[in-house]
């Protein structure tokens, strides 16, 4: 349904699996 639950802190982008957002926070933030 498009439900993206996950959302990054640092910069508001939301992903639909929590994997998902730990990789985007280890190749966006770090």
């Amino acid at each position: 349904t498009g439900e993206k639950p996950f959302q990054c802190e640092s910069c508001s982008k939301c992903f639909t699996q929590r994997v998902a957002l730990i990789n985007h926070m280890r190749t966006q933030h770090m």
